[in-house]
């Protein structure tokens, strides 16, 4: 069994057995520019705590303030957000579909749950270990952050398929409905 045949049975990332390496470039492209912006609201207001605030914290201690109040989990819940419509968006008869769906919705969801759940705690005053939480908020955008990129390069592959890979998915679709109309 090769590489792809162990790839495409394993529930969220199978989609990326049809995707090439040019499908990654471009999702790079695309998110890079994205997130940055997305974070220049943290770097800033760590380099005003660094620089122009009262205490001059050191840089690192600077950005973990700035999570201390669960900022990070609510950007993390606004970037997975953009899973949902890659993984729901219609794409037509005449395209693939997106490998999964299910899959990747509930993903999504148990994270946007848990995250929710973390900052909800903080808001209600219940103490959590400060460290546990900042160390949670980093775990959580790491996953967020592969989450998005798993999801764009997945889109950038079905919207631009090779032929091979859109023929090999029109042939398990005949196959799983012929398997279907046998009762099989």
């Amino acid at each position: 069994m090769g590489f792809r045949e162990v790839l495409v049975k394993i529930p969220v990332i199978s989609g990326l057995a049809y995707c090439r390496w040019r499908d990654l470039g471009n999702t790079l492209e695309e998110i890079i520019p994205k997130f940055t912006i997305a974070i220049l609201p943290i770097i800033f207001s760590s380099f005003y705590l660094r620089y122009a605030g009262k205490n001059h914290l050191f840089f690192p201690e600077a950005i973990t303030k700035n999570f201390e109040n669960g900022e990070l989990y609510l950007f993390c819940t606004s970037m997975l957000a953009s899973i949902f419509y890659i993984a729901l968006k219609d794409r037509g008869s005449q395209k693939p579909g997106f490998p999964n769906q299910i899959t990747h919705g509930l993903f999504v969801v148990s994270m946007i749950a848990a995250l929710s759940f973390i900052y909800a705690l903080k808001r209600s005053g219940v103490e959590l270990d400060p460290i546990l939480k900042v160390d949670l908020s980093y775990i959580f955008f790491g996953v967020t952050f592969c989450m998005v990129i798993l999801a764009t390069t997945i889109n950038n592959g079905l919207n631009s398929p090779n032929p091979i890979t859109f023929q090999k998915r029109e042939t398990d679709d005949f196959l799983n409905k012929l398997k279907e109309h046998r009762g099989q």
